[in-house]
C-alpha cells in the first residue's frame, strides 16, 4: 500500500510530464505498481478470506467440519457414477492443498471463532434475530453510540451484554472488515493494467478511453471480492471475465444516444455478426427473413430491430471544414422557389387564356374553380344566387365555357401545364 499511496501522491508530477494528457498520466501512474506474482495473488486473497469469513474457514479446517464432508461425499458418491465425481476429487485435493498452507493461521483463527461462538451460545435470540440486532449495533458503533443512547440501551437488553463487550467485539469485526478491503485493495491496483488492455479493445466504439477504464475498474473491484484461489487459476483469469462484463454493459447502457434496453443491444450485436458472417461466407447480407429464422424470431420483430441499428446523427455534425449536416438539410418551411415560378407563369397562362371567354362565363368558372384569392370551390346554387340564374343554367355556362377553353386557339397558353 505504500507504494500505491506514492504513486497516488506523484500523480501531479504524471500529468504534468505527460503534457496534461490524463490518459497518459494514468497509465504512468499505474505503471509504477508491480504486478503480483501467483503466490501474492493468493496471500491477498486468504488476507481477504480470514478477515471476513473466518468460521467459514475455520468449518474446513476443523477435524469436525472435515469429518462432515466426506461424510457427505460419501453418501452422495453412493448415489452418482463415479466418473462425475472425479472433478470433485480434484476440488477436494485442492482444498487439502489450500488447508495445509493455512495451518500457521489455525491457532489463532480457532481462539477468535471460539470467542464468537461463545457470544452466540449466551443469546436468548434466534439467528436471523441476532443478525438483526447487530447489523443495528454495528450501524450505531459506525454512526457514534451517544448519538443514539435509547437505541444503544434497546439493543444490550435485547442482546444480554453489556455495550463494552458488544463494541470490543464489533472493533474486531470492523478491523477484519478494513483488513479485507486493504487485501482488496492491493489486488485491484496490481491488476489495473489488465483493465487498461481490455479497455483498448473497445476504445474504437462511443466511449471514450477514460470511460471504458473507469467502468472496468469497478468489474476488477468486484473480482477481487469474489476471487478464490482454491479453483487453482490466476486472478487475471477470473477478472477479465468481469472487466469486460462491466464495459460491455457499460457501453449498453450508455454507449447509445438514445438508449436501448441492454436484451434489445445484445440482440443488434447478433444481428450484426450473423450480417458479417454472411457477408464472409456466401458473399452477400442475410435476408430478413433468414436473419429471423436464424435467431427464431418473428419478421416483423427483425424488421423493428433493424431500424434500431443505425445511430443518430446531431445537426450540428461537422461536414467539411466549415460546414454542418442542417446545412445540407431541405427546410420544408421554406417556399419553393421553382415552384413559386411555375405557379406565377400559370396564373399568366391562365388569365391569357380566360381572356377568350366572356365577362359571365369567366366569372363563373372563377367561382366553381376557386380562381379567385379566397381559394374555396363554389356550388351551382351559390353561383345561380349571384346570377340570379337556375343551377341549370349555370352549368350550361359552365359547359359552355369549357369546351371554348379545350379549342386549341385557346389551349394554346395552358399546353405546357396540361
Amino acid at each position: 500500500m505504500a507504494e500505491v499511496n506514492n504513486s497516488a501522491s506523484g500523480g501531479g508530477n504524471d500529468e504534468s510530464a505527460a503534457g496534461g494528457d490524463p490518459i497518459r498520466a494514468y497509465l504512468s501512474q499505474i505503471g509504477r505498481v508491480a504486478l503480483l506474482t501467483r503466490e501474492g495473488e493468493i496471500e491477498l486473497a486468504h488476507r481477504r478470506d480470514l478477515a471476513l469469513t473466518p468460521a467459514r474457514v475455520l468449518a474446513l479446517l476443523s477435524s469436525e467440519g472435515a469429518e462432515l464432508l466426506v461424510h457427505e461425499l460419501a453418501r452422495a458418491r453412493e448415489r452418482e457414477p463415479e466418473h462425475r465425481w472425479r472433478r470433485m476429487d480434484r476440488a477436494v485435493a485442492r482444498i487439502d492443498r489450500c488447508r495445509a498452507r493455512m495451518q500457521a493461521r489455525e491457532v489463532e483463527l480457532t481462539a477468535a471463532v471460539v470467542e464468537l461462538r461463545g457470544a452466540l451460545e449466551q443469546l436468548p435470540l434466534s439467528f436471523d434475530q441476532w443478525t438483526t440486532l447487530v447489523a443495528g449495533y454495528v450501524a450505531l458503533l459506525r454512526e457514534g453510540t451517544s448519538a443514539d443512547e435509547p437505541r444503544c440501551l434497546e439493543l444490550e437488553l435485547a442482546l444480554g451484554q453489556p455495550r463494552s463487550r458488544w463494541a470490543e467485539l464489533f472493533r474486531t469485526i470492523a478491523a477484519g472488515e478494513r483488513e479485507a478491503r486493504r487485501a482488496c485493495g492491493e489486488l485491484v491496483v496490481a491488476n489495473l493494467r489488465l483493465v487498461v488492455a481490455v479497455a483498448r479493445k473497445y476504445s474504437h466504439q462511443s466511449l471514450p478511453l477514460l470511460d471504458l477504464v473507469q467502468e472496468g475498474n469497478l468489474g476488477l473491484m468486484r473480482a477481487a471480492e469474489k476471487y478464490d484461489p482454491c479453483r487453482g487459476f490466476r486472478f487475471s483469469t477470473y477478472a477479465i471475465w468481469w472487466i469486460r462484463q462491466a464495459i460491455t454493459r457499460s457501453l449498453a447502457d450508455q454507449g447509445r444516444t438514445i438508449r436501448l434496453p441492454v436484451h434489445v443491444v445484445e440482440t443488434l450485436h447478433k444481428l450484426a455478426r450473423l450480417r458479417r458472417e454472411g457477408i464472409a461466407t456466401v458473399g452477400r447480407e442475410p435476408s430478413v427473413e433468414e436473419l429471423a429464422q436464424q435467431l427464431a424470431l418473428p419478421l416483423e420483430r427483425v424488421r423493428f430491430l433493424l431500424t434500431l441499428g443505425p445511430e443518430p446523427l446531431s445537426l450540428e455534425t461537422p461536414i467539411g471544414e466549415d460546414g454542418e449536416l442542417s446545412d445540407l438539410l431541405e427546410d420544408e418551411s421554406a417556399a419553393d422557389p421553382v415552384a413559386g415560378i411555375r405557379d406565377r407563369e400559370l396564373a399568366s397562362s391562365l388569365r391569357q387564356a380566360m381572356g377568350t371567354l366572356s365577362e359571365r362565363e369567366a366569372r363563373v368558372l372563377e367561382l366553381r374553380f376557386g380562381l379567385e384569392e379566397s381559394d374555396e370551390d363554389q356550388t351551382l346554387e351559390v353561383v345561380g344566387r349571384e346570377f340570379s340564374l337556375t343551377r341549370e343554367r349555370i352549368r350550361q355556362i359552365e359547359a359552355k365555357a369549357l369546351q371554348k377553353l379545350r379549342k386549341p386557339s385557346a389551349r394554346g397558353a395552358l399546353a405546357d401545364f396540361l
